[in-house]
C-alpha cells in the first residue's frame, strides 16, 4: 500500500491541515501557531539594510567580494541572508566566523576589569555552539556557498576573506569588536559596508557601542544607526 503524499487533497495534506486548525483554535495549543518576533537577533530595519547592501555591492563592485558574518549564534540571520542570495543566484562566498565556544576569557576579563561588567552575565553564553553542527545545519538547509571558520575574530587575518563587500559584526564585547573593525578596514572592497550590532548605550553589550564610537571617531566618520542598534560604517 502506498503512503499518501502531501499533495493538496491527499490524506497526509488533509491531516496536516486538520492539525493546524486544532492548534490554531485551541486555547491550550494556539501558542504553537501564534506569530512572534524576534526569530532573529536582528531588527527588521537591520535585515532590510543588509539585504539592500548585499544587492548594491553585487551590482556596483567590479571585483566580486565576500559577505562576512562575525558572530553567528544559531545561524538565524545567516540562513535569512543565504536564502536571499540563493533566490537571486548570488554565488559570492558567505563567511561565517565564530569561536564556536562562546566568549573568550580574555575578552570577558577586559569587560570585567575595564568596563565594570559582571562576568557572570557573560560566562557560558553561546558555549552550546559547535562548528561541525553549525556547518551541517546550513548544508541540510540547502546552502552551499558558505565557508565556516572557527577563529578568534580579534586575531584573524582578514586577507583570507578579502575583498569584503558586506560585513555583519555581532560579537557583543569591546575587544573583539574594536579589533575586527580595525583589522578588516584595509581588506574592504571598493564599495563596502559594515554593520555593528548592539550599538546601544547602557546595556550589557554596550562594549559594541563603545568600540563602534571609538572607531568612527578615529576615522572621522558619522554615527549612523539603522533601526535602534545597527551601527553602520560605509566605504563608498
Amino acid at each position: 500500500m502506498s503512503i499518501p503524499t502531501t499533495r493538496p487533497g491527499g490524506l497526509r495534506f488533509k491531516l496536516g491541515e486538520f492539525a493546524k486548525r486544532v492548534a490554531y483554535r485551541s486555547k491550550w495549543l494556539n501558542f504553537l501557531s501564534r506569530p512572534r518576533f524576534p526569530l532573529f537577533g536582528m531588527q527588521p530595519a537591520q535585515l532590510a539594510w543588509l539585504v539592500n547592501k548585499i544587492d548594491d555591492t553585487r551590482r556596483e563592485n567590479k571585483t566580486p567580494g565576500a559577505i562576512v558574518e562575525v558572530g553567528v549564534g544559531l545561524g538565524m540571520t545567516t540562513v535569512f541572508l543565504l536564502e536571499h542570495m540563493k533566490l537571486n543566484n548570488d554565488t559570492r562566498p558567505y563567511y561565517c566566523i565564530d569561536t564556536f565556544g562562546g566568549f573568550l576569557e580574555k575578552d570577558i576579563a577586559f569587560e570585567e576589569k575595564h568596563r565594570s561588567k559582571d562576568r557572570r552575565e557573560m560566562e557560558g553564553r553561546f558555549a552550546y555552539n559547535k562548528k561541525e553542527i553549525f556547518e551541517s545545519n546550513l548544508k541540510k538547509a540547502g546552502y552551499s556557498n558558505q565557508v565556516v571558520i572557527c577563529a578568534d575574530a580579534s586575531t584573524m587575518d582578514f586577507s583570507a576573506v578579502a575583498p569584503i563587500d558586506v560585513m555583519l559584526l555581532d560579537v557583543d564585547l569591546f575587544v573583539p569588536t574594536k579589533a575586527v573593525l580595525t583589522n578588516s578596514m584595509k581588506h574592504l572592497n571598493a564599495r563596502s559596508y559594515i554593520m555593528v550590532d548592539d550599538c546601544q548605550p547602557n546595556s550589557l553589550w554596550d562594549g559594541s557601542d563603545q568600540a563602534y564610537n571609538e572607531f568612527i571617531q578615529s576615522h572621522s566618520l558619522p554615527r549612523v544607526i539603522v533601526g535602534t542598534k545597527g551601527g553602520v560604517v560605509e566605504k563608498v
